[in-house]
């Protein structure tokens, strides 16, 4: 299958499987152009590496609805939008176990599951941004502006506050901007879920600032801490 993907601003066409491996995880949400360092260390995603990496080298990984549940995360306990990733870095270690770095790429809707291997496997379809023109200077301003003021006001290190700062210094795209900020945010797993299910970057921008609102009027964080300096 050959899709377009925008990286880093570029949109590239890429050969993508039809068939991914599913990779389940709790309370965890990978938004694209965002990344993570996963350690993999149970026998069925170790096998799934053994065969992504010397081929294609991504799957998608998905929250899992509810961790305490007697589903476990079996296919009914786990969102059927996740996100499509890639393998930047993969580091086999002696017993068998890996540590990886993975790259966001897009948005994927899961569809019928498969069996045949330990691991997950499922057909999917990209889940694109529909067109539009965008969002307006005023947003993109605006965006930026409380995002810098959420991190001058966080605990982050000088060097987190100044890598964050080069980096919408950078001239992201919207989608990225967004993407960025909506993995930054210190929300609960299932409003993290609706961020990505997002079906366009003003979409996206909108629900952003529903979650602010909400959290402005004076709820906390499970941590604790205001969720933003509104």
């Amino acid at each position: 299958l050959v899709q377009s993907i925008s990286l880093k601003g570029k949109i590239r066409l890429l050969m993508i499987p039809t068939i991914l491996p599913i990779f389940p995880l709790p309370n965890i949400v990978l938004f694209p152009h965002t990344f993570m360092p996963l350690h993999i260390f149970e026998p069925r995603y170790r096998e799934m590496l053994n065969d992504i990496v010397p081929s294609h080298g991504t799957f998608v990984i998905t929250q899992i609805k509810d961790p305490s549940s007697s589903d476990g995360n079996s296919n009914s306990n786990y969102y059927p939008i996740g996100c499509m990733v890639r393998i930047v870095r993969a580091d086999p270690l002696p017993d068998g176990r890996w540590n990886i770095l993975v790259q966001g790429m897009a948005l994927i809707n899961i569809n019928e599951s498969l069996d045949g291997k330990l691991y997950r496997q499922a057909h999917i379809t990209l889940r694109t941004f529909q067109d539009e023109k965008g969002l307006s200077p005023e947003q993109r301003e605006t965006l930026q502006n409380l995002f810098i003021d959420y991190v001058i006001q966080s605990d982050s290190e000088e060097q987190t506050k100044s890598e964050i700062q080069e980096l919408l210094d950078s001239d992201l795209g919207d989608e990225v901007l967004l993407n960025t900020i909506a993995m930054s945010m210190k929300i609960d797993p299932v409003e993290r879920q609706f961020l990505l299910e997002a079906r366009s970057v003003q979409d996206l921008y909108d629900r952003i600032y529903q979650l602010w609102d909400f959290m402005s009027k004076g709820r906390n964080t499970t941590e604790g801490d205001q969720w933003w300096p509104l």
